[in-house]
């Protein structure tokens, strides 16, 4: 390996600094923990597309948008994808808050970690936002 592949590697690889008796910790830190996150995070993906996809049907009839009328009429969101999202919003922001008391100070190392914490962030604010404008009733 060269050394700027080595130097690249070990920006991401905070294993080193991890305490020696940190199971956790370096659980939180493995390939094993990030594949299967980065399959919750793809579901989610695969969520907000499928919801965008209602919302766009919907909103596309209502602005008589080029060949939309004669489409059948387009239904909401399901109600379970508002669920769902709302699920994995709170299940994200409790994987955030785990890495940010187990890792510590580490953390917060990592660029990617912060920009985990602004998404998780705004992803709350949205979800706080909409249950205010909708009296918190989940279903609307």
């Amino acid at each position: 390996a060269t050394k700027e592949e080595s130097e690249a590697k070990s920006q991401f690889d905070l294993s080193a600094e991890l305490p020696s008796d940190a199971a956790c910790a370096k659980y939180l830190v493995s390939d094993r923990y990030e594949l299967i996150l980065g399959a919750v995070v793809l579901s989610s993906v695969v969520l907000m597309a499928a919801d965008f996809h209602f919302t766009g049907y919907v909103i596309g009839q209502e602005i008589g948008f080029k060949d939309m009328s004669s489409l059948p009429a387009g239904d909401e969101s399901p109600a379970w994808i508002t669920y769902v999202t709302l699920f994995m919003d709170i299940f994200f922001f409790l994987e955030v808050a785990m890495r940010v008391v187990v890792l510590r100070w580490v953390f917060f190392k990592l660029w990617v970690n912060w920009l985990d914490l602004i998404v998780v962030a705004l992803a709350l604010g949205v979800d706080i936002i909409g249950g205010l404008s909708a009296g918190f009733n989940v279903g609307v």
